[in-house]
């Protein structure tokens, strides 16, 4: 859909192409993806400011505007993703009015309606063709070079890194719980005098010793996300912990997003809702594959930020 934008008294063709608000998928719930085709280019800041989706409800008379969570360019144009929360904080999407069509505008004192779209209920696509929809930090300004705290960088002519701590407010309670599930059940079974009860003991505090593990791990490790040899890597160190990761040629990244994950915790008083922010590279071939996630989306964007700088060096 072609729609018309004034902007410095330039007249901007605008193409939309379908929107797309994600129903079904617990970790990504709300997020509202589509790509905008500009005629002349438009400064990734001033998108961030100035562009919203407006969704309206109560035959118009209500209206939510949504800001940009998270952008990438690509060869079709931006993609972007808000995040409309009143889907992820409801735990019945029935009883939730969900628009046929949502108004995209440009905010930047005047407030121009570039126009009405469809509105379309979907998944996120598993492997994309071009994978390129975006999820990121809620700050409307991009990330200066200021490194937030706990992050490392090294910038060398044939090596480029970047470190991210694993130490976090909650790695004393880990250690103390581990340290616990260790000691309790052991001493009891000691104390009982069965054999039955000291094997079943010793068991369960295996149950201890992981956890105790992981706060090590917490306390020591790092994530190391490495660009050496036309390769990214991701590597744990110094205590050895389980990775997945594969080196991918540099050449075969075609772009990197942030994209929002929702966690909900069951508690005593209800659900908790949290969220974590995935730093992730769009390759041809592996379609989204993820490098690291951070609790801060300011981090992740940081990341994300430096990791496409690196690449592009």
């Amino acid at each position: 859909m072609s729609f018309n934008l004034s902007l410095d008294d330039r007249d901007i063709d605008v193409n939309v192409s379908s929107i797309v608000l994600c129903l079904s998928d617990d970790e990504f719930q709300g997020n509202i993806d589509f790509t905008v085709l500009f005629s002349e280019p438009v400064p990734e800041g001033e998108l961030l400011r100035c562009l919203r989706l407006r969704i309206h409800s109560d035959e118009h008379r209500h209206a939510e505007t949504l800001e940009i969570i998270g952008s990438l360019e690509t060869k079709n144009g931006w993609e972007f993703t808000v995040h409309w929360a009143t889907i992820s904080e409801n735990e019945t999407k029935s009883k939730i009015e969900i628009p046929k069509q949502v108004e995209l505008v440009w905010e930047n004192g005047t407030g121009q309606s570039i126009g009405w779209f469809p509105l379309n209920a979907g998944d996120i696509p598993d492997t994309p063709a071009d994978p390129s929809a975006s999820l990121g930090s809620v700050s409307r300004e991009k990330i200066v070079d200021d490194c937030p705290k706990g992050l490392f960088i090294e910038d060398l002519p044939r090596r480029k890194t970047i470190d991210m701590k694993w130490f976090d407010r909650d790695t004393p309670f880990t250690l103390v719980s581990g340290i616990l599930f260790t000691a309790v059940p052991l001493a009891m079974g000691w104390y009982s005098g069965h054999r039955a009860m000291e094997i079943g003991s010793m068991a369960f505090s295996l149950v201890g010793v992981s956890i105790f593990y992981f706060g090590i791990c917490k306390l020591f490790n790092k994530t190391c996300i490495v660009i050496e040899n036309s390769q990214l890597n991701v590597t744990f160190r110094p205590l050895p912990w389980p990775n997945r990761f594969r080196p991918i040629p540099v050449d075969s990244i075609r772009g990197v997003s942030t994209r929002k994950r929702q966690h909900r915790h069951k508690e005593n008083s209800g659900t908790r809702t949290s969220y974590s922010y995935v730093v992730e590279v769009s390759t041809a071939t592996q379609g989204r594959v993820k490098v690291v996630s951070h609790d801060s989306s300011e981090t992740a964007l940081f990341i994300k930020n430096k990791l496409e700088q690196f690449l592009e060096s």
